[in-house]
């Protein structure tokens, strides 16, 4: 009798590669999200700079915002919008300017740019979610990931490409471990749970407000768990 053990290892799996497409999406949301919220931070503590009467509070200012700057390229990174990156990378340069200026003068000079680059920053940040989110909806923002770039060659494509791209490999992952349990489970316990998923499946594609790659998904789901169970039909009658 084969192992009950492996039927769980192979659902576990199986429901990991399930949920990979919202989970990418949400973490890059996230980032994003993250990265407005710096940027925010950024600009208050680079506007107390503006307003300190001395080069040393000016500095002591520069410095909390210089160093969330650093702190937040990880989000930027994650997040993809290259045009913010690029400059929230400028902000950090003029904030370092401030931290070495002599002058009060060239210090507050530097911080008009800094905040000039962090209106920018915003305004990047809004535009890309904006663009992404009219692709897919709440649950598919934001794809072009620093690693997905890096797996394209270092070329950027476009979200649709690039969340089509993700959703393929996903689902071949879930055609691949159907077979897996067609292999290694009972016949009666495999069908069970690919009917378990089929069900699952027809409940989800019920919903009226699924965003068309959320439909795709699904019926494609639907579509290999469906052909699994053909493929197990009179199993049980075998051997």
């Amino acid at each position: 009798m084969k192992s009950y053990r492996k039927l769980f290892l192979i659902v576990a799996g199986f429901l990991g590669i399930i949920s990979l497409p919202l989970l990418v999406a949400s973490t890059n949301y996230n980032a994003c999200e993250f990265a407005k919220k710096n940027t925010t931070f950024i600009a208050e503590r680079t506007q107390e700079a503006l307003n300190a009467p001395t080069l040393d509070l000016v500095k002591f200012h520069s410095f909390r915002a210089l160093k969330a700057t650093f702190n937040s390229k990880t989000n930027f990174g994650d997040c993809g919008c290259e045009k913010a990156l690029g400059t929230i990378n400028q902000v950090e340069k003029n904030l370092r300017s401030v931290t070495k200026s002599v002058a009060l003068d060239d210090a507050r000079l530097f911080l008009e740019i800094a905040s000039k680059n962090l209106d920018l920053t915003k305004t990047n940040l809004l535009d890309y979610t904006k663009e992404h989110l009219s692709a897919y909806g709440d649950e598919f923002l934001v794809m072009n990931t620093k690693e997905a770039v890096e797996l394209q060659g270092g070329i950027a494509i476009d979200s649709k490409t690039q969340m089509d791209s993700v959703i393929e490999k996903s689902l071949s992952k879930f055609e691949k471990s159907l077979k897996d349990v067609i292999i290694l489970v009972d016949c009666e316990k495999a069908q069970q749970f690919i009917q378990a998923t089929v069900n699952r499946t027809n409940v989800a594609l019920d919903d009226p407000d699924l965003s068309d790659a959320k439909k795709y998904y699904h019926k494609r789901v639907l579509e290999i768990s469906n052909n699994a169970i053909k493929e197990l039909s009179g199993c049980e009658n075998k051997g």
